[in-house]
């Protein structure tokens, strides 16, 4: 007969509810066995495999090189893309992002979002500055008709960049209208003999000077070039009847204009010429103004009409009598540039 173990033998002690345990408590460790053998064999599976699995440095080189791949493919997308773009074949969508993105903005000429907004800050900047260059030019331009020329030439010889803004602004209006007087004196003076000699009473930068062959000798109360001479046009360094042009160009400012046109009824030969294009509105009446300046020994040849200023032509008479300048009443309105 075979042999059975003690556990096997039955227990006639044992209860129902014993024997129930008992069972539960053999299938119990059973099953921890075989999970414990399992668990074994998945970890010794695992080391066996591990040796072929690649080490952390691999992984990171690997990952670099994927990185640098797709930098590279996006540069060589970019550089097509701006290629194609040259050509005026670009229809790629599909455009690169990051730092590929950025580098097709600026070999495309588009500004990135930093740059636009430097950009903003400056073009504001601008702005506010020339809101302050109008603003002075106004004071500036006021301040030239209501004082004499020797007072404004001794505040513009200590500020000169205030003559700058002046300028600059003056241009600006000019440049607005659709035909500009200096223009028409250029027509005239090329007309003329190349002998002939031009005094140009505030002459700004000397365009008279620079775009004609003549001898020009140019006056401003500051020298924006090399061109022009600085002084107060009521005392001009020049002899006595030594110019056949005398030309004003919008340049009848301050109280004492008729300091200005006795200079230049002293400079100017005996039937030489006097320019004077000036704004129509400054005018009150111009058959007044034309008799007052024939007073000063002039006689008045032709007045030119434009839509925004004239041109009148005087001829210097020697022969005729000059009354003194205090009993002359030469003036002309100031010309006001409104705000805007």
């Amino acid at each position: 007969m075979p042999s059975s173990s003690e556990s096997d033998i039955p227990d006639p002690f044992l209860t129902k509810r014993r024997k129930k345990r008992k069972i539960i408590h053999k299938k119990a460790s059973s099953s921890q066995k075989s999970v414990s053998a399992s668990a074994s064999e998945v970890v010794s599976k695992i080391t066996n495999l591990s040796r072929y699995l690649p080490s952390n440095k691999l992984t990171e080189k690997s990952k670099n090189k994927k990185r640098w791949k797709d930098i590279r493919k996006q540069n060589q997308k970019v550089d097509s893309i701006v290629l194609k773009k040259s050509q005026g074949v670009c229809k790629s969508k599909n455009l690169p992002k990051g730092k590929g993105l950025k580098k097709l903005q600026l070999a495309m000429g588009v500004k990135c979002s930093k740059d636009e907004k430097k950009d903003k800050q400056a073009e504001h900047i601008h702005k506010l500055q020339e809101k302050l260059n109008a603003a002075r030019f106004r004071y500036l331009n006021e301040k030239l008709y209501t004082e004499t020329g020797q007072k404004s030439y001794i505040y513009f010889q200590s500020d000169k960049e205030a003559f700058k803004i002046y300028h600059s602004g003056f241009q600006s209006q000019v440049k607005k209208w659709p035909v500009n007087p200096l223009e028409k004196i250029l027509d005239y003076v090329r007309q003329t003999p190349r002998s002939s000699k031009v005094v140009d009473f505030g002459c700004g930068e000397a365009l008279l000077a620079q775009n004609v062959p003549h001898e020009v000798f140019s006056y401003d109360l500051v020298a924006l070039n090399k061109h022009v001479t600085a002084c107060d046009m009521a005392h001009v360094p020049l002899k006595i009847a030594s110019m056949d042009t005398a030309v004003f160009c919008l340049s009848l400012m301050g109280t004492n204009m008729v300091d200005y046109i006795a200079e230049a009824a002293r400079v100017l030969k005996h039937k030489g010429i006097l320019l004077v294009a000036e704004v129509v509105s400054r005018f009150k009446k111009q058959l007044d103004f034309v008799r007052e300046i024939e007073k000063m020994g002039f006689s008045h040849l032709s007045t030119s009409s434009y839509k925004l200023f004239v041109i009148m032509k005087f001829m210097r008479d020697s022969s005729k009598p000059k009354k003194d300048k205090q009993n002359i009443s030469l003036s002309l309105k100031p010309c006001v540039y409104k705000k805007r």
